[in-house]
């Protein structure tokens, strides 16, 4: 009888492990015809990027995160800042004070199967930094660069509702707006230094003034130099 009492606990933990399996083999199966029901595409210009997802299927879909993410060469995970200040899609609740941990809560239902927003090159400036190698500066707010470091790609990462990710690759057009827009990060403070001499005013005297534009000058120094290092 002991025999046989053990025979029918062993089989009655294998029944219970093959149970398991075929309702995690379920979940990852509905998770897996969630995303294949998804049809992403996009368009850019020299600004900004257009995504358009089409949701095929007969069930909701929810968008959680919109992120900019970089793929792990390693592993299936994704790396993206995670207390970052800013956000490619404003949320409704938060709006321009967005960052990109606030859940979007989109869904796209079958009767309103398509879903469209627009990632501006100045959204995805703000986040990319964080994929560079910067160090700290006391000139610079972004930091300074101390060799040459190629930019890495990154892409558009869609959470959906249960963890699984639909990445939409940046387009090249943006390397080339990021490599520039770090060249030119203090054009417009030299600008206003250098064309309306009431900017003198702001000052408590000529002294403040001079170390003022000293600073500006070495910032922009950085911000130049930085732009000669980055390469795609």
């Amino acid at each position: 009888m002991t025999l046989l009492g053990d025979i029918g606990n062993i089989i009655g933990l294998i029944g219970s492990l093959i149970g398991l399996l075929v309702l995690c083999g379920s979940f990852l199966f509905w998770l897996h015809k969630k995303t294949l029901g998804l049809k992403i595409s996009k368009s850019e210009n020299s600004s900004t990027i257009k995504v358009t997802i089409l949701n095929k299927r007969d069930f909701n879909v929810e968008i959680e995160y919109i992120r900019l993410i970089r793929k792990s060469s390693f592993s299936n995970k994704y790396k993206f800042d995670e207390s970052s200040f800013f956000h490619l899609v404003e949320s409704e609740e938060f709006g321009f004070r967005s960052t990109q941990d606030d859940k979007l809560n989109i869904f796209i239902t079958p009767q309103d199967p398509i879903f469209v927003f627009d990632v501006p090159f100045s959204n995805i400036f703000n986040l990319y930094h964080h994929f560079i190698d910067y160090k700290n500066s006391d000139v610079h707010q972004i930091g300074e660069l101390k060799k040459s470091t190629k930019m890495q790609p990154c892409c558009i990462g869609i959470f959906l509702k249960g963890g699984k990710c639909v990445s939409v690759d940046i387009s090249p057009l943006f390397y080339n707006y990021y490599k520039h827009q770090v060249g030119a990060y203090y054009n417009k403070d030299l600008s206003i230094l250098k064309g309306e001499c009431s900017v003198k005013f702001c000052f408590d005297n000529s002294e403040s003034y001079r170390r003022y534009k000293n600073k500006l000058l070495n910032s922009y120094e950085v911000s130049k130099r930085n732009e000669y290092l980055l390469y795609k």
